[in-house]
């Protein structure tokens, strides 16, 4: 196994010899990093469009250091030196290359220690090597400096409280500790921020809670109930006014931690309510409602579908709760929503086997026998109106619109009138005068000469 590994150093190597050398100046980040001790701390170094890289990492101060790794880009192959911080890698094709330092800092390091990391390397991207190798360094600066974990947490569990649950004399031990950790953030030494943690602790353990009150919230719940319930368009806006802001403060006292608080409230809203003014009574117009609660109960239910009538059912019914009603907006109310509910309807569907037509149908066949030029104008008009009705309603209306059309249109075939006829007016009864004159003349005739006969 250590003759494969060795084979595999030698081969590597030969590689990057037979590769050009290209100086490559790496991307640190950042070139000056901070650590606490007992922590681990990482630096990358970053390089573009490389193919191969060796080099050697080299650090003073590194006594605070406790161990080392190195990570690398995973399209790279190769190897590192943890005992010599010796690398050695390359990759099928130029591409970038990140090593990353991954550094475990002692407990024994003290604030102020810094660690500086210098990395001689040579980079190549192709077959040629210089015949003297051209090196490049890059650096970077680990510093120790205070942690400041403890510190924030501390910070945070005192910055969430609030000053209002506590005493004023133990919060005030508080802001003061919290004041000093905020500043110890920039602090220079361990010490220091450990101090500025523990005081902060010590204080916040130290709060001591308000007593609570009892407060008695009852009557106050009482009053703002009474004034919710009142009706604001039966007073005036002044008196109102009043109303409406003792009941925001008696709202707002709800979260009052005293009881004296709580009773200047209840006093308040109490007054305002006893000064109500009430506005002068208004005569109320029920006309409208009841032309529509009117329209309403006219309406045959079997016509239409449940859900609509429904609607239709529930607003006659508030419409004649609101012929009580003591407002005029009430009573507007109730006609709009009843108007509204009438006009939302919607018809049943009607299926021709369920209605009788006969009656109809014999009405429209009356007005086929009729000749139309022995009537008047008038009296005809209103027989074409009703007919037009009746041949719509054929095979598709309702029993109970039928049943209208056939009357209406047996009310205007008999109220026909005929046209004059020689001063003779027709009645309406059905025979023709002209023949029977004719008959009577010959009658006469007949009878002059059957007596003339004799005489001869």
């Amino acid at each position: 196994m250590k003759t494969a590994k060795k084979l595999l150093v030698l081969l590597l190597t030969i590689v990057l010899l037979n590769v050009t050398v290209i100086s490559s100046f790496a991307s640190v980040t950042p070139a000056v990093t901070d650590a606490n001790k007992g922590k681990i701390v990482t630096v990358a170094f970053t390089y573009d469009n490389i193919a191969g890289i060796r080099g050697t990492f080299s650090m003073s101060g590194d006594d605070i250091v406790e161990k080392v790794e190195l990570e690398t880009s995973s399209d790279f192959s190769g190897n590192y030196n943890s005992k010599k911080g010796i690398i050695a890698y390359y990759s099928q094709a130029p591409s970038k290359f990140v090593c990353t330092l991954k550094l475990t800092i002692s407990n024994q390091a003290a604030v102020g220690d810094e660690v500086a990391i210098k990395f001689e390397y040579e980079s190549t991207v192709d077959g040629k090597l210089p015949t003297v190798p051209s090196y490049s360094y890059d650096y970077a600066t680990i510093k120790i400096v205070p942690d400041l974990e403890e510190l924030n947490r501390q910070i945070g569990i005192a910055q969430g409280l609030n000053k209002d649950d506590y005493t004023a004399e133990s919060w005030k031990v508080v802001a003061d500790a919290l004041e000093k950790a905020i500043k110890a953030k920039n602090a220079t030494t361990q010490s220091e921020v450990d101090t500025a943690a523990k005081a902060l602790e010590s204080a916040v353990a130290g709060l001591v809670k308000k007593p609570v009150a009892t407060v008695d919230y009852t009557e106050l719940n009482n009053q703002i109930e009474t004034a919710q319930k009142l009706n604001k368009e039966e007073y005036t806006a002044e008196s109102w006014k009043v109303v409406a802001d003792a009941l925001e403060e008696a709202i707002k006292a709800k979260n009052a931690t005293t009881q004296r608080e709580v009773d200047a409230a209840v006093k308040a809203l109490k007054n305002a309510v006893a000064g109500l003014v009430k506005k002068p009574a208004a005569t109320v117009d029920y006309t409208e409602l009841n032309n529509q609660i009117e329209t309403a109960q006219k309406l045959n239910k079997e016509e239409y579908t449940a859900e609509s009538w429904k609607v239709v059912a529930d607003a006659l019914e508030e419409a004649i709760k609101a012929k009580n009603a003591t407002t005029q907006r009430e009573v507007d109310a109730a006609v709009k929503a009843l108007k509204n509910a009438v006009a939302g309807l919607v018809k049943k569907s009607v299926t021709p086997a369920d209605v009788n037509y006969s009656k109809l149908q014999e009405q429209i066949d009356r007005v086929e026998n009729l000749d139309k030029k022995k009537y008047t104008e008038e009296s005809w008009n209103r027989v074409q109106v009703a007919l037009d009705k009746a041949n719509k309603l054929m095979n598709t209306g309702s029993q109970a619109e039928v049943d209208a059309a056939v009357i209406e249109l047996k009310a205007a075939i008999d109220a026909l009138e005929f046209k004059s006829t020689g001063g003779i007016v027709n009645t309406g009864e059905t025979f023709v005068i002209l023949p029977i004159l004719v008959l009577a003349g010959l009658a006469l005739l007949l009878m002059v000469l059957t007596k003339k006969k004799r005489a001869e």
